[in-house]
């Protein structure tokens, strides 16, 4: 049994729990109805809300166990907190994990598990809502999204009750305050100090001015400003209210001044440090003699409250979604089994238009009032009980008379001090499969025959097999029934293979084949099998049904007949021919991939010596021994064949697009069979060593004929006996020297690094009136012996072998400090500066804590650090690029979509991005003058990224045609050759000073 590692941040993890405050808590209703939808949903006959904590797995709510808790050491869902993503087993005893778990061994005896992670607010994970069974099987993709989105609702609804109870304890600190200012005018001054937010006074004189002739110091979080700075003027902060709420303010104060009457208003202002913040305000007013206006009152901060009341709102909204989009009938009654609501799927049933327009009735009301009286029974008997009726049968008239089977669940509603106030009940039609019934019964006379028959439900369980498939795979009918045939499997056959059976059976309906099976007594045996979907008259899957015969004579003579043609005898290897037809199928599966193979021609040294001197009969030993070392050293879908003599050919197959790659594929498969041949040998009574020499040659598609590539792998290998045996040949030299240069490039790469030879150049970015405002970090390599080094030379080769993560790091720790030094210079203290970030850094699972301890480190502010992502990176997984950019956005760091326009992102996947900034790609720039097209496109750019709210920048200006033309066109930004070169830090600062003496001249 495998335990859970623990998350590199536990203690966060358990502070985070805790804060939340749900452990050892009672039973509440909505998440015991979430955990019943669950079950429900997914057909399983247990469902759990888990948490987990230092020692254990808690439940919170649990359908089908009698347990609240079970060391985290069994825990699955202490798995799925840990790899932080949902996790799915299909069968416990086929996963080394969980196999000898004893939660799989003993009760609950678990066999499937589907486990959803608890995702805090902050990223940790709490727990997981999951559901279980006690047989193998899976989930289909609406059950997955259903869980996945109830998971979503539980996370909701644990962060509604933690901002309720923060809100809460906000509000009544604000009532009590509010009383006190109210009983005691004369402690103000003391207390205003100590009171959340600002106490103030507000003039308004009759000429407009206006003014705080007294605010608290509370006026540093409120508006961040100073009291001393508003004393005489209140334009600073009429400065910073939000745009869109500016002349509702300014005609609320009127509407006070003219009306007398109390001011009172919530709205929002865009602060330069927090950004975004709701306010409340409330203030008296009072005439002066001089007929000006003064207001007395205070305003707090109220972001919390509504950050919590929109998330309230989205839950809600989510929770309805969930019941409207369900796949059954869903109603509530309360105690007198009147109707309080329903999902469309059950008004449609019950004939109304809208689910509002069955509130208030009941039964005897409705189409189906002849069951009136026995729906109203269990109604009664479920909120009597307090206990839950699952999954029974009963029947149902519809409006238009027809009666109709339906499958219904009922479980009581409780108010919160327990008793019981209505019921929930949940249906779907089974009509057809009662029919489905009937057929089946109809059909069993002809279900004996000479074949085997096995009849299973919708899920893989067996229903029914006939005396044939008993005969054929030895097993009664009563050890079969209720199993799934999982049993038979013989082992032989991968995940794929039956992958692509059951999307033949869902596709087609049908499947037909060869299978290899375990027969009761452990023998394993081939069948011809055809496994055909039965459906209801909506296309439903009902049932599946495969029908059986024992091949396993007829498999003898093939295999007998197949191997006399197609294999050598002595080593069992493919010989010449079957090399010939594979090497065929692979030089069209090349055509279709664009990947490259390889032929390698093998020939061992001083054969005939060995022959001459011990004999035939140990040169056969020898050739068995090295057929099996030819085969460990290659992947099961190459080729190792034996042409004859002592010739060996391995084809090896879809290695790459690249030439250079595909070759170092090649030489490494190669290394590897030249070492394990020269091992030393047991043949009979004798040691002995051999050798070998190995010629190679790349093919892709039909370059080449099947015999120009045996005949260039042959000259190549005797190239290499000619260099001294024991050794490699590829046919093209070239190709030999290209890959010592590549390995050569890559060591140097990794040394560089260690040995600090990269620096950062800075390409400077200015705004209208050429006024820097910051710069693109460019990364350099300074080689000891070829200069100053492209990033095009090194960053391709960088990424094939992960390099760019160590380089990545080592980009955003040196911006960091160079942004830290900046802030120390007038000059430079507001700039900004931006790095690229490369697919394989940002997908890191840590790459946002990378980030923030980078920022944390230097003591940089976030909001001057400016990633640049491109289109084909952000929709690599826009989930998880939307989550990481959020994660990243709320500590402040701001994002630029870099060459923009040259990928294949939607407007729809734009929007979904926290993106700041949009970068026009250079190749639109260069022609933007003379080429229509490309002008076309960058008014267009420019014009989204308006339309969104984003700022653009072009890249790659180089005249002042350009920039006019940007400009004219509403670019602000620009970034280019025409502004200056990427350069060192030194020379940076230098050339910021010549734009402001240029700006002051």
């Amino acid at each position: 049994m495998q335990i859970a590692p623990l998350p590199s941040d536990e203690q966060e993890r358990l502070a985070t729990l805790k804060r939340y405050d749900i452990l050892d808590t009672e039973p509440e209703p909505a998440f015991e109805a979430m955990v019943q939808l669950a079950s429900h949903i997914c057909k399983t006959p247990i469902a759990v809300i888990s948490l987990i904590d230092e020692h254990r797995q808690w439940f919170k709510a649990v359908v089908g166990l009698d347990v609240r808790e079970t060391p985290r050491d069994v825990a699955f869902c202490a798995h799925t907190v840990f790899h932080g993503t949902t996790m799915i087993v299909r069968d416990a005893l086929e996963d080394e994990r969980f196999v000898d778990n004893p939660l799989v061994i003993a009760a609950p005896h678990m066999r499937f598990y589907a486990g959803v992670p608890l995702v805090a607010s902050n990223g940790q994970l709490l727990g997981t809502l999951c559901v279980i069974d006690r047989v193998p099987r899976d989930l289909a993709p609406d059950q997955l999204n259903a869980i996945e989105t109830l998971a979503a609702n539980v996370m909701a609804y644990l962060e509604l009750r933690l901002s309720h109870k923060q809100s809460q304890q906000y509000l009544d600190e604000l009532h009590r305050t509010q009383a006190q200012l109210q009983a005691r005018q004369d402690l103000l001054i003391k207390l205003s100090l100590y009171v959340p937010g600002m106490i103030y006074q507000y003039r308004l004189f009759p000429d407009g001015r206006s003014c705080f002739p007294y605010a608290s110091i509370g006026i540093n979080d409120i508006y961040e400003v100073t009291p001393e700075q508003v004393v005489d003027d209140a334009s600073p902060v009429y400065a910073i209210l939000h745009p869109d709420d500016y002349d509702a303010i300014v005609a609320s104060i009127q509407e006070s001044a003219r009306t007398m009457q109390t001011w009172h208003l919530e709205y929002r202002v865009n602060l330069p440090k927090k950004g975004v913040r709701w306010l409340l305000g409330q203030a008296g007013p009072e005439s002066l003699a001089d007929g000006s206006i003064l207001w007395h009152g205070f305003i707090t901060d109220i972001t919390e409250r509504k950050h919590a009341e929109a998330a309230l709102a989205e839950s809600r909204n989510l929770l309805q979604v969930i019941i409207d989009s369900a796949p059954v009938r869903i109603f509530w009654k309360d105690r007198e089994s009147r109707y309080l609501g329903c999902n469309p799927a059950f008004a449609r049933d019950a004939g109304v238009a809208e689910p509002s327009d069955l509130i208030g009735k009941d039964d005897t009301e409705l189409g189906w009032r002849e069951q009136a009286a026995l729906y109203r029974a269990d109604d009664r008997r479920v909120m009597d009980t307090g206990i839950a009726k699952k999954s029974y049968d009963e029947p149902q008239t519809t409006p238009d008379g027809n009666q109709i089977w339906l499958r219904t669940s009922k479980v009581p509603l409780f108010d919160p001090a327990g008793e019981a106030i209505g019921v929930l009940g949940i249906y779907e039609d089974i009509t057809e499969y009662k029919q489905a019934e009937q057929q089946l019964r109809i059909a069993a006379t002809a279900f004996e025959s000479q074949e085997g028959i096995i009849v299973t439900d919708a899920d893989g369980i067996v229903l029914r097999i006939n005396q044939a498939a008993v005969r054929i795979t030895g097993y009664s009918s009563a050890e079969i029934v209720g199993k799934t045939p999982h049993l038979l499997r013989s082992g032989r056959h991968d995940a794929a293979f039956y992958k692509a059976m059951w999307d033949s059976i869902h596709r087609t309906g049908t499947w037909e084949s060869e299978i290899w099976n375990r027969h009761k007594n452990g023998e394993i045996y081939p069948e011809h099998i055809t496994i055909t979907a039965v459906k209801d008259a909506e296309g439903n899957v009902t049932h599946y049904v495969a029908t059986f015969n024992d091949i396993t004579l007829n498999k003898k003579a093939e295999d007998e007949i197949r191997n006399l043609a197609f294999y050598d005898p002595l080593t069992q290897l493919p010989n010449r021919r079957l090399l010939l037809d594979r090497l065929r199928q692979a030089l069209a599966a090349s055509t279709r991939s664009c990947k490259k193979g390889a032929l390698l021609f093998i020939d061992l040294d001083n054969f005939k010596t060995l022959n001459d001197t011990l004999g035939h009969d140990i040169g056969d030993l020898l050739l068995q021994q090295v057929a099996d070392r030819l085969i460990a050293c290659v992947r099961e879908d190459d080729t190792v064949a034996r042409l004859g003599g002592d010739e060996f050919v391995v084809m090896l197959e879809d290695l790459s697009e690249q030439d250079i790659e595909a070759a170092a594929l090649t030489e490494t498969v190669c290394k590897k069979i030249l070492e394990v041949l020269d091992q030393p040998y047991r043949l009979a009574m004798h040691d002995y060593r051999n050798t070998a020499s190995i010629g190679a040659t790349l093919f892709k598609a039909h370059e080449l004929t099947i015999e120009e590539l045996l005949r260039q792998a042959d000259i190549a290998m005797y190239q290499a006996k000619k260099a001294g045996r024991n050794m490699l040949q590829f046919f093209d030299p070239q190709m030999q020297e290209n890959i010592t240069a590549r390995v050569a490039l890559e060591g140097e790469l990794r040394r560089a690094l260690e040995y600090g030879q990269f620096r950062l150049h800075y390409q400077i970015q200015v705004g209208s009136g050429n006024r820097p405002l910051g710069a693109e970090a460019l990364i350099r390599w300074v080689h000891p012996e070829r200069g100053l080094l492209s990033p095009a030379v090194f960053i391709p080769l960088a990424e094939e072998t992960g390099i760019i993560l160590s380089l990545g790091l080592w980009v955003l720790e040196t911006a960091c400090v160079q942004l830290k030094q900046w802030e120390c210079s007038p000059l430079t203290s507001d700039l900004q500066l931006a790095i690229n970030v490369s697919a394989l850094q940002f997908h890191q699972h840590d790459f946002v804590e990378q980030v923030r301890h980078a920022l944390h480190r230097s003591g940089v502010k976030p909001g001057r650090l400016k990633l640049e992502l491109t289109e084909s990176l952000v929709l690599k997984d826009i989930d998880d690029t939307v989550r990481k950019m959020e994660a990243l956005r709320r500590l402040g760091v701001r994002f630029a979509m870099d060459d923009f326009g040259t990928g294949h992102s939607s407007l729809s996947s734009l929007k979904r991005l926290p993106l700041d900034q949009l970068k026009i790609d250079q190749s639109f720039v260069r022609d933007i003058v003379v080429d229509v097209d490309d002008a076309i496109i960058v008014q267009t750019i420019i014009a989204m990224a308006n339309n969104l709210g984003m700022d653009v920048i072009a890249e790659g200006v180089e005249t002042e045609a350009q920039r006019d033309f940007l400009a004219q066109h509403g670019c602000p930004v620009f970034q280019g050759y025409l502004f200056g070169k990427p350069i060192p830090a030194d020379e940076f600062e230098s050339l910021l000073q010549q734009f402001v003496r240029a700006e002051n001249a």
